[in-house]
């Protein structure tokens, strides 16, 4: 699992690329249950990563509608970044197998 560093003035954290792409794929898909299907995660496993995520950054992510969820003004932020971090993974995954 690769864990991304973040600095927030004072101190740095890192965050697991995993939760982050559970929280892009809630909303590409409007829904945890549907992201569940999507990455093979049961609905609680999928709100047990997000619970955990919001805590680490300390900021609510997601605004649950019912059985769907948008993200918060905090989440489009982190959206933005998580869309940029997962895509530079999957190219060099994508550079690593070519080149393999």
């Amino acid at each position: 699992m690769l864990r991304v560093a973040v600095r927030n003035g004072r101190s740095s954290r890192m965050l697991e690329t995993r939760p982050l792409l559970i929280f892009k794929t809630i909303v590409d898909v409007g829904s945890f249950t549907r992201a569940g299907v999507r990455l093979g995660l049961s609905q609680p496993a999928i709100s047990q990563h997000i619970r955990a995520l919001e805590r680490e950054v300390g900021a609510p992510l997601l605004v649950r509608l019912g059985k769907s969820a948008k993200p918060t003004p905090q989440g489009e932020m982190l959206l933005h970044y998580a869309r940029h971090v997962l895509g530079k993974i999957e190219e060099v995954e994508r550079l690593l197998a070519e080149a393999a």
